[in-house]
């Protein structure tokens, strides 16, 4: 469904999670501070080169205050909660289908799956940026990944996914 409705799935992936972060972080609970500006990059492939969109998004470790004046730091090595974060970017995604018309085209049993969100830190500038590289100038096929080509038939090599790991 969403690669029938490319433009529209897209935007309301990119506008469900945006606002899912921004929501938690002006609730208080995990950030203190307004929500810090962030980037996201939507990838349309997993590892195996199956039809995969989803996005990564870099986010500050920290919030500015309400009145500006101060940056609130996020604790070591934490966000937002992953599963609330799931929850609410789910709930934001399927109001905004039916918004749009297109929840009739999905099943309904997709909305009770879990919907998977990580959230990890990158570190700092320079790890950020090799971080997100890869996402934005690589090509779903390195030179490095194929192993033959045999006239229409091409072998390419791929990492398997560890169950619980992060990643997509």
């Amino acid at each position: 469904m969403i690669r029938s409705n490319q433009k529209a799935c897209y935007g309301m992936m990119f506008a469900a999670s945006s606002q899912a972060m921004s929501e938690l972080v002006d609730r208080g609970r995990w950030m203190r501070g307004k929500a810090p500006g962030f980037l996201g990059v939507l990838h349309t492939w997993g590892r195996q080169l199956q039809y995969h969109p989803h996005i990564h998004y870099l986010v500050p470790g920290s919030a500015v205050s309400g009145d500006g004046k101060a940056w609130h730091p996020t604790s070591e090595g934490f966000l937002l909660p992953y599963k609330v974060l799931s929850a609410l970017f789910r709930k934001k995604f399927k109001a905004l289908m039916e918004k749009a018309g297109l929840l009739h085209k999905v099943c309904p049993d997709i909305w009770f799956n879990g919907f998977n969100v990580d959230v990890e830190p990158a570190g700092g500038g320079q790890e950020c940026i090799k971080y997100l590289t890869p996402y934005i100038f690589k090509v779903a096929i390195s030179q490095s990944r194929i192993e033959k080509v045999e006239g229409r038939e091409v072998t390419i090599t791929y990492k398997k996914k560890v169950p619980d790991a992060p990643g997509d």
